[in-house]
């Protein structure tokens, strides 16, 4: 159960109460800014290696080398009005294809490039944020041709380049003069991009093909004792994956930290309807570090590009702005989120929360146009956008709410009828996002790779939710690591309830995040009905278990759970697990247990209707307390509710007392 101020909770358990609804929207996805891209810069010049930057002034720094020669430019106080076509020829006899690579700290800013040998790396550095540039510097030589460069810096005297040769991806540290380029300790065939920036380490990422031919976007660490040790490299970790022959490859990524974790790379199709253009996704809001991040499922960018996008933001990004750049193109985003109060046009609120699907259905004011096209409220809607709701009440403080529950706005439908005219938002909650996503391609786990919570958590990381957990939990999803599998168009929410059906634990949503949590009898009760908080209507019921036995088959494995009791009365109700995954008695056993309990949880069904308890929470222990349904302190927990409000067409102001009412679905505690 949400926290909740005392004078709120007098509040809501008053008959006098004054209800108070709080709607806002906001240009967001799971507490991820979306970003709006405007495109400033449209140009001419041939798709080469490029690289952008944004120094301590602000200034936009881009660079580009095509035909043996680098170029570069910078942009004070960029805009959209901005030249962006004037270039200066900084140096000339680079190799044919050589990379490029921007960094810097403050008014620093360096650029690196290959020679005309193709193994040599060079550079050129600026104090002015770009506006002089020195001679040219020797950084370090290569064993072979250099294909691939970034560069980081870490503060003003540390920073690193990492370049690639075949499929050996190097370092070169420079700390008071340059050291020996030195060459990494995992193993791939092919490196067709690099990208990277820090944050306590090297963050990297990498992509190119395994030994076995599988094209990868990967992620990894170049240690500087944070995740890794100084030096020490991390496992590559996969982003996307397409196997040999499907006639997908990746190329040229982008990375970076402008408000959480994001990146680009190119997505290259080679078979029939051949396309090259752009991916984007982010982490999540609440990633700890980059070594545990969980990426959202990629996005196409709306380009044709044959070398990809790169990224530049200011560290911090006090401007509230990023950019991403090619060679012939500028794309400029805000970072800052907006917000809209739509608090004082709510006039109907539906609210559900169930265990596998939940909704808000939220009716505004439209009467003067102000949703309309051109009105003065139509850009508070946005298909996508985050929609918060806080129920509350007026107390002795003011107007309290509880915690923002959280949907995401898929369609709007105005309509009129005699002087009434409304405009109706309707919106999913986290399983309605899950619901949407589909799988692109067959997805697999191996056996012993992950386990269930990680399972949970990178599935939830696919529409861009977070995935954490409340006490301990069981062995079944915090340690065992089973073969997983999500078949090509399946979603999401079926993914998860896959998982969830093989474990005791529950899964709720709060925000943003998804709780999972045990249950168990001796959970004591946060909250009471029917004593200071008053039962409208109500009924209980008692039914026979819909199943009362249950049987699971593991590797050469059996395990059995029942309720004898209950097989006396009407018979044996069984139903029947296999999981060749379970290979001992005690995991086949755990199973059996965790599908017992959860039948358990949907017997003695109880339906209350009360005013609204605005801190109410899927999987709450209540006690219920009404003699007329033969209940004294009797313990249930919250399965599923639904909000009721609707203001008095007789009385102004959202605040104003009309319906509110609470629908509560209760189970076995």
């Amino acid at each position: 159960m949400q926290t909740l101020s005392a004078t709120l909770v007098a509040a809501q358990k008053s008959r006098s109460l004054v209800p108070y609804v709080k709607v806002e929207t906001w240009d967001e996805t799971a507490r991820v800014k979306i970003l709006s891209w405007s495109r400033w810069y449209t140009g001419t010049e041939a798709d080469s290696p490029h690289a952008a930057w944004v120094s301590g002034d602000g200034s936009l720094i881009r660079a580009r080398a095509t035909g043996g020669k680098l170029y570069v430019q910078r942009v004070a106080n960029p805009t959209a009005e901005s030249d962006y076509s004037a270039w200066i020829e900084l140096a000339v006899g680079i190799h044919a294809s050589s990379p490029v690579a921007l960094c810097g700290v403050g008014s620093i800013v360096a650029l690196f490039y290959v020679d005309a040998a193709g193994t040599g790396v060079k550079y050129r550095a600026s104090g002015e944020n770009g506006a002089s540039w020195t001679d040219e510097v020797a950084a370090g030589v290569a064993g072979g041709t250099v294909s691939q460069l970034a560069a980081v810096s870490r503060d003003a005297s540390n920073l690193v380049v990492f370049l690639s040769v075949g499929g050996t991806v190097s370092s070169l540290t420079y700390a008071d003069g340059w050291g020996a380029v030195t060459a990494w300790t995992n193993v791939v065939k092919t490196v067709t991009g690099l990208a990277a920036f820090y944050g306590g380490d090297y963050n990297l990422v990498v992509t190119g093909t395994d030994t076995t031919d599988s094209c990868h976007v990967w992620t990894t660490i170049f240690g500087d004792n944070y995740s890794y040790a100084v030096g020490d490299w991390g496992p590559l970790v996969d982003v996307v994956t397409a196997s040999a022959g499907t006639g997908v490859e990746y190329h040229q990524p982008a990375v970076g930290f402008p408000d959480v974790y994001r990146l680009w790379y190119l997505e290259k199709y080679t078979g029939t309807v051949a396309y090259s253009r752009p991916y984007w996704s982010h982490g999540i809001r609440g990633a700890a570090d980059y070594a545990s991040n969980v990426w959202r499922e990629p996005v196409p960018f709306d380009l044709s590009s044959t070398r990809g996008l790169s990224m530049a933001y200011s560290s911090p990004s006090a401007e509230g702005q990023v950019f991403v750049t090619a060679s012939s193109g500028v794309w400029r985003a805000a970072l800052s989120s907006t917000v809209h109060d739509l608090t004082g046009d709510v006039l109907e609120l539906n609210l559900h929360e169930g265990e596998r699907a939940g909704r808000a259905v939220v009716t505004l004011r439209n009467d003067d146009g102000r949703y309309n096209a051109g009105g003065s409220f139509a850009e508070g809607l946005g298909k996508g956008w985050q929609l918060e709701v806080s129920l509350g009440a007026r107390t002795t403080e003011g107007n309290e709410t509880g915690t923002a529950r959280l949907f995401w706005i898929q369609s709007w439908r105005r309509s009129c009828e005699a002087r009434r005219a409304v405009i109706v938002l309707e919106a999913v909650d986290a399983w309605g996002l899950l619901e949407l996503w589909r799988a692109r391609r067959h997805l697999s786990w191996t056996a012993g790779s992950m386990t269930r919570f990680q399972l949970l958590q990178a599935v939830v990381g696919f529409v861009g939710l977070e995935l954490a957990s409340i006490g301990s939990l069981s062995s079944e999803m915090s340690a065992d690591q089973p073969a997983f599998a999500i078949a090509p168009g399946e979603s999401g929410a079926t993914a998860v309830r896959r998982l969830l059906d093989q474990v005791p634990e529950v899964l709720f949503w709060r925000q943003a995040t998804g709780y999972v949590k045990s249950v168990s009898a001796s959970d004591s009760a946060s909250y009471a009905y029917g004593t200071d908080h008053v039962i409208y209507r109500g009924e209980a019921m008692e039914e026979a278990y819909r199943v009362n036995r249950v049987q699971v088959f593991g590797a050469g494995t059996y395990g059995e759970e029942q309720t004898w009791d209950e097989i006396a009365g009407v018979g044996d109700r069984l139903t029947q697990v296999v999981d060749l995954n379970l290979n001992t008695a005690d995991r086949v056993n755990g199973r059996a247990a965790a599908v017992k309990r959860k039948w358990e949880l949907a017997a003695t069904p109880t339906m209350l209707v009360t005013p609204v308890s605005c801190g109410v929470e899927l999987y709450d222990v209540v006690t219920v307390t009404e003699s007329r349904l033969g209940l004294s302190t009797a313990k249930r927990r919250v399965r599923g509710y639904t909000v009721r409000y609707a203001r008095s067409s007789t009385q102004r102001g959202p605040e104003r007392r009309g319906l509110w009412e609470m629908d509560l679905v209760l189970g076995g505690a």
